[in-house]
This record gives structure tokens, sequence and C-alpha cells, in this order.
């Protein structure tokens, strides 16, 4: 499918509906961006490919986060390296991939709220499903990133769930470095989502 021509189509027809209803004038050609959510989504993953592989040699060896807890620049690039966002993807894959996953996910969440499982704020999970991240659409990542985030204690407390040697699920848990990797992003990212 050729983005650019169904482009100048709907631009068109934007044009002519607008004249036949209201009477606008509107110059299709002038007003059109072809590639627009293209570009959005190079960005965006241009972003995420140079986050994963960046030069951490001027960043200080310490520093102190949101939370007022010293970070050491060795672990957070550490925690970088091992790439949470294809983590991520994994998780959300795995657990996507099959009705009986999702479902024990989703009452994993509930059960966990009635029982107060969940000892953080919020002390109560989201019950929402986990989203993919789609290459060919600009702000899936920065979505799947936020309801990574959202649903953190729950996928935690799924993922040390114990369960059989065959299991997808096993060695895929984040560690809380890999999340705090995660919030940078989502902050990064939350800037390209804005625009």
């Amino acid at each position: 499918m050729d983005n650019a021509a169904n482009n100048t189509v709907s631009m068109k027809e934007l044009s002519d509906t607008l004249w036949q209803e209201r009477e606008i004038k509107f110059n299709p050609i002038e007003h059109q961006i072809p590639c627009f959510p293209h570009i959005l989504n190079i960005c965006v993953n241009h972003i995420l490919h140079t986050y994963m592989n960046a030069d951490f040699a001027d960043v200080p060896s310490t520093w102190t986060n949101a939370l007022g807890e010293v970070v050491h620049k060795e672990d957070y690039v550490e925690a970088v390296a091992w790439d949470p966002v294809s983590i991520c993807q994994n998780i959300v894959h795995v657990i996507r991939a099959s009705g009986q996953q999702r479902k024990a996910f989703h009452d994993m969440i509930v059960i966990g709220n009635a029982n107060q499982w969940f000892t953080e704020d919020p002390t109560e999970v989201p019950t929402m499903e986990l989203l993919r991240n789609v290459k060919t659409w600009w702000d899936s990542a920065y979505f799947m990133i936020n309801r990574m985030r959202a649903l953190h204690l729950a996928i935690d407390r799924f993922l040390s769930l114990p369960r059989g040697s065959n299991d997808e699920l096993s060695g895929l848990r984040l560690t809380a470095l890999e999340w705090e990797v995660l919030q940078d992003l989502e902050v990064v990212l939350e800037v390209t989502h804005c625009t």
C-alpha cells in the first residue's frame, strides 16, 4: 500500500467535501503532510535505538533518582545493555500469545487487588491488558512502556510464580534498575507522544 498516494486521495476527498458541504476552499497539495506518522515512527525508533546504545562516558559515576535513591552509572549502563524494551516486548508477547496466560494474568490482578498483594503505591493495580509495541505505530512503544509501568507490581508477581521448566516466561523478569530505565524512556517518549 502506498501511503503517499493514499494521503493524496484523502486530502483531495477532504477538499471536495469541505467545498461541497461548507464552501471552504482547501488546497489538498499545500496542506498535505504525506508521511508524518511514518516520520514520527522513524524518530521514535531512532530515540529507542540511540538510548539503548548511548555513550554514558560523560555521565557522573552516581546520581540521585526521583525517589532520592543513589544510582550508580555502571549498574544503570548494565541495565540499559540488557535492553529492557526487548524484555518488555517478550513479556507482552508470551502473556498475550495464550488465552490461558492472559486469563491467569487478569485473574492474578483481580485476586491480588482483593487480597492486597500489591503493597507499594498505588496499592491497587489497574485491571488492564498488556499492550504490544507495533513497529508501524509510532506511539505504540510509548503505550507499551506506559502500560508495563502501570502494571509493574502485577507483572513482577506474575513472573515470580513457580512454573515448569519449559515456561517461556522464565528469565523475563525485570530488575528494579531496568524498570527505572523504562521510566526514563517513558519520559523521553512522552515528548514525541504529546506532539
